[in-house]
């Protein structure tokens, strides 16, 4: 048996798991994974995003980028949820920031956890200030 392997003569086979069928065209996905890279190229086809009113719409390698970033960050929360909740994660993600500079206002969590309102910024900007330590009671 071992010689079997050190010549190369042993293949493992693994199914893909799912099967998208159009037409004559046949397509074979192994996971999750290349599943969404590939819903996700077939929904930017002819696809544009108008941010607002009079805004130009975003389209083309722009709305695929905005995409990607949000297939990258829903399954970091998804990995992330295990240890953390998962309701508080996307909310996090979608754009909620939590003010802990302020632990004045709060014990802990500042003004969001104090019942005020939370402090809105793109998601690019959520961890501006990450890592910084408080005055306050809770280090």
């Amino acid at each position: 048996m071992p010689e079997l392997i050190e010549r190369g003569y042993i293949y493992i086979a693994q199914p893909p798991l799912y099967r998208d069928q159009a037409g004559t065209r046949e397509r074979y996905l192994k996971d999750d994974f290349e599943l969404d890279q590939y819903m996700l190229n077939l929904s930017m086809m002819q696809a544009a995003l108008v941010p607002a009113r009079d805004a130009e719409p975003i389209t083309g390698d722009a709305l695929a980028a905005i995409a990607r970033k949000y297939v990258m960050a829903d399954a970091v929360v998804e990995r992330l949820s295990r240890l953390m909740d998962h309701d508080t994660l996307h909310e996090l993600m979608d754009g909620l920031a939590l003010n802990l500079d302020s632990a004045d206002e709060g014990p802990c969590l500042g003004r969001a956890a104090a019942g005020g309102a939370a402090e809105e910024r793109p998601p690019d900007q959520l961890l501006a200030g990450a890592g910084r330590r408080s005055d306050g009671p809770c280090r």
